[in-house]
């Protein structure tokens, strides 16, 4: 976004975080994604037990995020992990203000964020998202955990049929916001929220609040933010990969396709891979640089939004590969 300050930024992030989106099974603050485990299926005794996990930081929903600016003479880069809060960016933009801490993480997120003035919510669900976690949960196991193994392979074959059948959108499983700005000036700045991946195991961290995976921002070369499988990003630290490749002179799409091969080359497991071999899940990287250049990348054909002084467009995502991920 050119023409704008960090703080613009992240309120106009914040916005498109907490606007009702057109499709029901998305909407509200949090959708499914991170419902703590409960062997009681009745919702409306469900939340007592919820509750008691508070002590392992697991409520039912997870929002973590990093924010990462560079603005004038300040260089600092901080990120968070927050729980009960509607707009987690700002809570990190408070750390980075105020403290000369990197990360904050778990119950002493929340106590910051409470003392900071923020309201903490017990639970950022909504009823169909607790509606879905319990179709979800029906389909895999009544006790929903099985040994590591089986559990995996059981939620993502129950992930994959609510697909084929239409009740779940591709992008709804993982719920993540890349928002890369830069000015007249060539400030550049970058916001990275998520409410994770859906059905999590409560305390799984993804990628979005750890600097150089979901979000890495150099001022004087460009930033870098994902969306989709967090696990391929962490492996490979994508978005710091991208930045130095950029920093060597390569340009925005062709650094980004550089770890989109990497992500391929280094997906091994077999529950990850579709019948020819490929990956079977998307990953998207949305990147800009100090001269105003940008691209979306992913590994199959995707979207993202970019906005100018010629206004706001949705623009195709340059693929790695042809096809979907769920083929």
């Amino acid at each position: 976004m050119k023409g704008t300050k960090p703080d613009k930024l992240e309120e106009t992030h914040e916005q498109k975080n907490q606007t009702p989106r057109l499709h029901d099974h998305q909407r509200g603050r949090s959708d499914y994604r991170g419902v703590t485990d409960c062997k009681d299926e009745d919702p409306s005794r469900a939340d007592n037990a919820y509750s008691k996990q508070g002590q392992a930081g697991s409520r039912i929903v997870s929002k973590r995020q990093s924010i990462q600016k560079r603005w004038q003479r300040d260089r600092g880069a901080k990120g968070l992990h927050d729980e009960g809060v509607r707009t987690p960016s700002l809570v990190a933009q408070s750390v980075m203000d105020n403290t000369d801490h990197h990360l904050i993480v778990g119950r002493g997120a929340q106590d910051f964020a409470r003392g900071m003035g923020f309201k903490i919510e017990d639970d950022l669900n909504t009823d169909n998202s607790r509606r879905q976690w319990l179709e979800w949960k029906r389909r895999i196991d009544p006790s929903h955990y099985l040994d590591p193994k089986k559990r995996a392979e059981a939620g993502h074959r129950a992930a994959l049929e609510m697909l084929a059948e239409g009740l779940l959108r591709e992008e709804n499983l993982h719920g993540t916001i890349n928002c890369d700005g830069i000015n007249s000036k060539g400030e550049i700045c970058g916001v990275t929220t998520t409410s994770g991946l859906a059905w999590k195991i409560p305390g799984r961290l993804g990628d979005s609040p750890i600097l150089g995976a979901g979000l890495y921002v150099d001022g004087a070369v460009g930033a870098a933010g994902s969306t989709g499988r967090g696990e391929a990003n962490l492996y490979n630290l994508c978005s710091f990969v991208i930045i130095e490749e950029m920093r060597r002179g390569v340009h925005p799409k062709d650094a980004g396709m550089e770890v989109l091969k990497r992500i391929k080359a280094n997906t091994v497991e077999k529950r990850l891979l579709k019948p020819d071999g490929n990956p079977n899940f998307s990953i998207n990287f949305y990147i800009l640089n100090a001269k105003g250049e940008y691209a979306g990348v992913s590994m199959y054909q995707s979207k993202y939004a970019m906005c100018n002084e010629n206004g706001p467009q949705t623009l195709a995502t340059e693929p790695l590969l042809p096809g979907k991920p769920s083929e």
